[in-house]
């Protein structure tokens, strides 16, 4: 499932392309892939994007009115090209001028797009639900310290709320939590204001790290070019699991947090 920088890497590209590019027409080929519960499909023919943004693990793409929200979900890719193309499980496709596509491909269809006024989108649900960006200088350690008040539930499980902290998935949990040197089952109100000034500093590196390598990429993830991303090559703890540890070279184990498969180094995990 594409998370932080895999979103932010998509967010960036198409910053490249598609501002001043008019919207000449939308394809729609599955319903529930393109949510317009306003009607507002009509005023979106003729208009320009203007700038692409990012909040948590959606995509913001904005026309001068209206803004296109995008959740990838599991398997969704928004893939950008200067011509018609062959693309299998393709859910929507935006034709643009100067000529060019933009297609929203999903293979297991939990994705999609939803059709706002820009003026509605600060009410918009899904992103009032969101906890603060942790790539941003304004957000600090005080934020995990505080939602951790309380908690008794594992850290890692406190991580995966984006409530507490936006853009956080379970690749990039067990990679900050390894790095941070935190155990994902410690209790989340056992963490305290130097640890969780820990674990933001090794979010932000993790995360920073991944989007300068575009991403991961195991099966289906791909930025808007289609390529894979190569972070996969840089992953200490995330499907490890069995192979020795990059610090002590002990065998990383594995158990299930929440439902979710968990690795790290019970020696440098503490």
């Amino acid at each position: 499932m594409p998370e932080l920088p895999e979103v932010e890497v998509i967010c960036r590209q198409l910053n490249e392309v598609l501002p001043g590019q008019e919207i000449t027409g939308i394809k729609v080929h599955l319903a529930k892939a393109f949510a317009d519960p306003q009607g507002l499909l009509p005023e979106l023919i003729g208009t320009r994007f203007t700038e692409v943004q990012r909040r948590g693990k959606y995509l913001l793409l904005y026309t001068e009115r209206l803004v296109l929200v995008g959740h990838l979900r599991m398997t969704g890719a928004l893939l950008y090209r200067t011509h018609a193309a062959s693309i299998s499980h393709v859910r929507v496709e935006i034709r643009l001028a100067p000529p060019a596509v933009l297609y929203f491909k999903d293979v297991r269809t939990f994705g999609g797009l939803t059709l706002l006024r820009r003026a509605d989108l600060a009410m918009y649900p899904p992103l009032l639900k969101l906890g603060p960006e942790p790539l941003s200088p304004q957000t600090s350690e005080l934020a995990l310290y505080t939602a951790s008040r309380g908690r008794k539930v594992a850290l890692k499980t406190l991580l995966l709320d984006q409530r507490v902290i936006a853009g956080v998935g379970n690749i990039y949990a067990d990679e900050a939590l390894f790095l941070a040197g935190l155990r994902p089952k410690m209790r989340a109100d056992r963490l305290t204001r130097p640890k969780a000034r820990r674990l933001l500093a090794a979010l932000k590196t993790v995360f920073t790290q991944s989007i300068e390598d575009g991403g991961t990429s195991f099966r289906d993830y791909r930025d808007s070019a289609g390529k894979r991303g190569l972070h996969v090559q840089r992953l200490a703890v995330y499907g490890r699991k069995g192979l020795p540890c990059k610090r002590c070279q002990r065998p990383l184990q594995s158990i299930r947090l929440g439902g979710r498969t968990t690795v790290y180094c019970p020696h440098c995990q503490k």
